[in-house]
């Protein structure tokens, strides 16, 4: 979502289009994606999540995580962002072709 953001930032004109065979496709400037619609239901996403935390599960705060992957996103040339565990809570990191 990153790279998405990145390459839509300052488009002034977004172009999508829907076709016959099921395919969205989205056009702006040099930047075009395109993905094929899926039919039929939503999956019920709920039934695969657990009910209860699992014993190693680690509860943030979701404005302090997004602010901190906004950051990350700064640094990064590869939209590559990795969030690391540890034992007093979790690390946000980001890693650029340049800096390593």
């Amino acid at each position: 979502m990153v790279q998405l953001a990145k390459q839509l930032d300052g488009v002034e004109e977004l172009i999508i289009g829907i076709s016959y065979q099921r395919l969205v496709h989205m056009q702006a400037g040099s930047f075009a994606l395109t993905s094929r619609l899926i039919e039929g239901p939503y999956p019920n996403w709920r039934a695969l999540a657990p009910k209860r935390l699992a014993p190693n599960a680690l509860t943030v705060s979701r404005e302090e995580l997004a602010a901190a992957v906004k950051r990350a996103a700064l640094v990064t040339t590869n939209g590559l962002i990795a969030l690391e565990y540890t034992e007093s809570g979790a690390v946000v990191t980001a890693k650029s072709a340049e800096h390593g």
